[in-house]
């Protein structure tokens, strides 16, 4: 029989025995009706309601003490009973600041810590995950699948690991329409948390204060209020984990806590007079706050950031955002696509953010693309192919003039490639965001967009490619000298002549004979021809 229920019990007796020596004629007018319907108001008006309050960490748990199972993301407890030795039934249940109160009995369990391992049990047996998929079910003595490793986070989201052999089955609750239940899963479903049985608290205690907010992870700033029912009372509060006490520091109803970064706070509510209340715990996480673009890329692969400083919109879409600030570049990738309408130079203060990596290049995954305000707008630096590395991924790039290796059709519908020819130096131009362009081998392009890496080496993901008006090569008319480009030499015909290559910068690569003969040319692309007095253009592939 539960405790409370004990004490009641021996108050009854007690005031039983009393009245025992009273006259006959007392006790005909308290007859035992009189005692029962005191006895019925004994139990109805003193009954002391009994708290659940939630576990945040694995320290908390005490075995054998009383639990209720709770789904992590829904107020739905797991009952004791078993559905056709398949799952455990749920019912609903009332969450109210982290606190279950007087909760059925048919949803407490016992936890015991046996060392290396919990059990979970009810007077029906121990709770284990069963030898088919996706079930769970009561056995009578403790197996390996009835043996549960229990994890804790921040928020006081659990997870419950069973000793099952094979793959990693966890008790969760299964949310779906028509197969609500609680069972072992591998994958999918919700986590739980826990709810363990408070101490009894005196009538004298104080209240137990309340927050204002639930434990969890956030990802902005969070006002927390602290209040407490027993008038008169202090609150007092700490912020390093530790047990407040009347030393610690008092909190002021005028100023409510400003709160941006994991904490744990802990509350107590004191009054001269009365007992000190039960210590009420907020676990809160937020991002990791980094500086700035090069903090996140420092950062844990899968670590929730924010960047506290300022930083620019180079370029976006849908699900690529380009960011920058003067430590570095960033992608922003959306695989749902909700990223947001923004343009080049707006400025965004405080995005958050998942660090992932693809093709060995960090990229963050949004939580939070905060409000943009205009800014300046973000120019690409200039570059050759040959000044372009891995080390530059997501740098905002413009290569000013270079050539396609073979005619290319860049359309909306699918991503595809075209390989750019920068003298001696080709690269990779992947339609990644989609363009429309037709693109020939006897022009020179102004390509701008930003690097990207594939298999360890540079690539571009263009967002403009414009045809060049007025370079070195136009106007150069083709003169009647034959002039062929083959493997990587020119072969000139003719009487003997001196022949010189320019590339379209103008600098010399080669020079030769006009005697049909191999003149070799260290480069690749557009060449500028010179037999005589003959100019001609020649493409070097």
């Amino acid at each position: 029989m539960h405790v409370k229920y004990l004490a009641r019990l021996y108050i009854i007796i007690t005031f039983a025995s009393l009245i025992k020596p009273l006259k006959i004629s007392l006790m005909k007018k308290f007859t035992l009706k009189n005692l029962a319907a005191a006895a019925a108001l004994l139990f109805a008006g003193n009954a002391m309601a009994v708290d659940y309050v939630q576990v945040m960490s694995v320290d908390e748990i005490e075995s054998g003490a009383s639990y209720v199972i709770t789904a992590a993301k829904a107020d739905m407890a797991m009952t004791t009973t078993q559905n056709s030795g398949s799952y455990f039934e749920n019912t609903a249940v009332t969450i109210s600041n982290g606190t279950i109160t007087d909760p059925a009995e048919n949803i407490v369990w016992t936890i015991t810590n046996e060392g290396d391992y919990y059990t979970i049990s009810s007077a029906s047996g121990y709770v284990a995950a069963a030898s088919a998929k996706n079930k769970a079910e009561y056995v009578q003595s403790v197996s390996a699948n009835a043996k549960f490793t229990i994890t804790i986070d921040a928020a006081g989201v659990t997870q419950l690991l069973s000793g099952k052999t094979g793959n990693n089955w966890y008790l969760r609750y299964n949310p779906q329409s028509g197969q609500q239940r609680f069972s072992c899963y591998t994958s999918a479903q919700q986590d739980i948390r826990l709810f363990k049985e408070a101490a009894a608290v005196s009538e004298n205690a104080c209240k137990t204060p309340e927050f204002s907010i639930s434990s969890g992870s956030y990802l902005e700033e969070q006002t927390i209020e602290i209040t407490c029912e027993t008038e008169g009372a202090t609150i007092y509060y700490t912020t390093d984990e530790t047990d407040p006490t009347a030393e610690s520091t008092a909190y002021d109803a005028a100023n409510p806590l400003k709160v941006s970064e994991s904490v744990v706070i802990k509350a107590i509510a004191i009054k001269e007079g009365m007992e000190n209340s039960a210590i009420k715990t907020l676990s809160l996480t937020f991002p990791t706050v980094v500086e700035n673009i090069a903090g996140f890329i420092a950062a844990q692969t899968n670590e929730l950031c924010r960047i506290a400083g300022a930083v620019s919109v180079a370029w976006g879409d849908a699900k690529n955002l380009y960011i920058c600030d003067n430590s570095g570049s960033l992608l922003v990738y959306s695989q749902a696509g909700t990223n947001p309408t923004l343009n080049n130079g707006d400025v965004l203060t405080g995005i958050v953010g998942t660090k992932s990596m693809y093709n060995d290049a960090a990229q963050m995954v949004p939580s939070l693309i905060p409000d943009a305000v205009a800014g300046e707008a973000v120019a690409p630096s200039v570059k050759t192919l040959a000044e372009i590395t891995t080390d530059m991924v997501h740098q905002y790039i413009q290569i000013e003039e270079v050539t396609f290796k073979a005619d290319a059709s860049f359309s909306a519908s699918k991503a595809s490639n075209a390989t750019a020819v920068e003298e001696d130096l080709e690269m990779t131009i992947r339609n990644n965001f989609l363009l429309v362009a037709n693109l020939v081998t006897d022009k020179t392009y102004k390509v701008t967009g930003f690097v990207s890496v594939y298999l360890k080496a540079p690539q571009i993901y263009p967002t403009e490619i414009v045809e060049n008006e007025g370079t070195a090569i136009e106007g150069v008319e083709a003169a009647a000298v034959n002039v062929t480009a083959y493997a990587g030499n020119i072969y000139v015909a003719g009487n003997g002549e001196a022949v010189a290559v320019y590339n379209i910068a103008g600098a010399k690569v080669a020079d030769g004979i006009a005697d049909g003969s191999a003149i070799a040319v260290n480069a690749k692309g557009v060449m500028i021809v010179k037999a005589g007095s003959t100019v001609v253009k020649a493409i070097v592939k």
